[in-house]
Parts: C-alpha cells; sequence; structure tokens
C-alpha cells in the first residue's frame, strides 16, 4: 500500500491516506512535508470502479509526483523553483503526455516503414527494438543532467525506505540504510 519516488535530494512516499517527501536542505537539515490524500474517488464513487480507479490513480499519482518534486526543488535550494499551479502542471503532463506518444509510440510504429517485409513478426521484432532503442537513449541522455544524476542517487534510498517502512524500522536514515527484513 506504500509507494514512492526519488526527488531533488530526498523521497516522496505515498500511503493511502497521506503523502510525505522528506528533503535534506544545503544545511544538511532533513525537512518532511506530510499532506492528506483528498483522493477524487472518495467524492465521486465511479472512480472506484477498475478502469476508472487505474486512470484516476495514475493521474493523481503525477500530480502527487509533481508537486513533490517542486517542494523539493524549493527546500533543496534550486534558485528557479517556482510553485507550480494547476495549470504549470496541467501543461507539463500534457507535453510530457505528448513526449511519450511521439517517442514509444510514433517513432516506433513508423520505423516498420522502414524494413521491407510481410512478416508480423518481424516488424514487431523490429518495433519493439527500435522501442528499446529510444527508451535506453532517453534515460542515457536525461541521466547526463547534473539535477538528475542526483535524483537517480535518491532512488535506492527511495527503495530503502519503504522497504525499511514495511519491515517497521524507524524511518531515519541511520536505521534506513540497514533495515534487513
Amino acid at each position: 500500500m506504500v509507494g514512492g519516488q526519488a526527488v531533488i535530494e530526498g523521497v516522496m512516499m505515498r500511503g493511502p491516506k497521506k503523502v510525505a517527501t522528506a528533503v535534506r536542505e544545503p544545511s544538511g537539515v532533513i525537512t518532511v512535508d506530510v499532506k492528506p490524500i483528498n483522493s477524487l474517488a472518495e467524492k465521486y464513487p465511479i472512480f472506484k470502479k477498475p478502469f476508472f480507479r487505474g486512470i484516476l490513480s495514475l493521474g493523481e499519482s503525477l500530480v502527487m509526483g509533481l508537486k513533490s518534486l517542486t517542494y523539493s526543488a524549493q527546500m533543496a535550494g534550486e534558485e528557479e523553483a517556482d510553485k507550480l499551479t494547476n495549470k504549470d502542471i496541467a501543461i507539463t503532463m500534457a507535453i510530457s503526455l505528448c513526449a511519450a506518444i511521439l517517442l514509444f509510440v510514433v517513432i516506433p510504429t513508423a520505423s516498420v516503414n522502414l524494413i521491407t517485409t510481410d512478416s508480423h513478426v518481424v516488424m514487431n521484432l523490429w518495433e519493439g527494438l527500435v522501442r528499446m532503442i529510444v527508451f535506453f537513449l532517453y534515460i542515457y541522455g536525461i541521466s547526463r543532467a547534473k539535477d538528475i544524476q542526483r535524483v537517480f542517487q535518491y532512488h535506492g534510498a527511495e527503495h530503502k525506505t519503504i522497504h525499511a517502512y514495511e519491515a517497521g524500522v524507524e524511518l531515519i536514515p541511520e536505521k534506513i540504510g540497514r533495515a534487513h527484513v
């Protein structure tokens, strides 16, 4: 029931009722922001149905993730960390969705036109290979950014934090790194 993501200089954890973002400030102090989750599923029961529940969960996770990233940028002392408005979040999500569709659907599907075969197996293998190449190039490209490298370093901390939480270990840095089941 607990998920999370790495953020700038910290981790975000989401449970059924609350979302918490812990960030290491430049001074070394860890600040924690805890907020209740007010899901639309509580207000509109249709979002508790299987198909709609998944769509809502994805949307809410994206919004919470962007808000946590913004909070972490502010706490970590990023100069350009302006507070994102709902409009900014919607625009960011729309651009990200369009980029994902272009990179992982349009380009791989269109690349099938580059090969000359009638075999559906070969066409599917080609499309899958192109999709994997695009994915690895994407990961390589974003990993070159200094800020993203730092977020990747906290990705392991996010996994360790959730593991420690599920194991009942006190959530302090000294104990999280050593948590074993």
